[in-house]
């Protein structure tokens, strides 16, 4: 199956930056540059009449910041975004926006490209048809059946339809079983 390309837009109050971006992207053909955005305004316009699969959005802009573009935008219009900024220090607030990937400027090439090469991961896994990857043979679970959990300095095998409920616990899970 092939798949689409991927459609971004651009989102920067620099142009130089802009530029940098999209001369990133040349050595990757199959994402086209739907348009580019000089503010979060001008983006949230372009986001909902472009409909691009794919944003690179910087954090600090005049008016409202690339955090509260992303609050703004409509849930159906809201694409993969990758934040592109000269601040560190917003990363972890960029992955509790959901950002597939924080790159810091100037744009190192080798960081870009493996910038990409998630941002495909993640587009071919929401290309994949349903059931690929399931089992051919008729009668086989499709599911996961069990699970291999770490219990101090042992490994448990646990079955999946014996686990009551999971929960969070810090960094750590806790899985309820009979």
């Amino acid at each position: 199956m092939s798949l689409p390309a991927i459609r971004a837009l651009l989102v920067d109050d620099e142009v130089l930056a802009r530029l940098a971006l999209r001369q990133a992207l040349e050595s990757h053909p199959d994402v086209t540059v739907v348009g580019e955005c000089g503010n979060a305004g001008e983006a949230m316009q372009a986001a909902e009449a472009l409909k691009p699969d794919l944003m690179f959005l910087d954090i600090r802009m005049p008016g409202l910041d690339g955090f509260k573009l992303l609050r703004e935008l409509q849930p159906g219009v809201l694409p993969m975004v990758v934040f592109a900024t000269a601040y560190g220090q917003h990363a972890l607030r960029a992955f509790d926006a959901n950002a597939l990937d924080y790159l810091l400027k100037p744009i190192d090439q080798d960081r870009f490209d493996r910038t990409m090469a998630r941002v495909k991961r993640h587009w071919r896994g929401m290309h994949a048809s349903p059931g690929a990857g399931a089992p051919a043979s008729p009668g086989r679970e499709r599911w996961l059946q069990r699970l291999s959990v770490h219990v101090g300095e042992h490994i448990r095998v646990v079955a999946v339809d014996e686990i009551d409920w999971i929960g969070a616990e810090g960094n750590y899970v806790r899985i309820h079983a009979k």
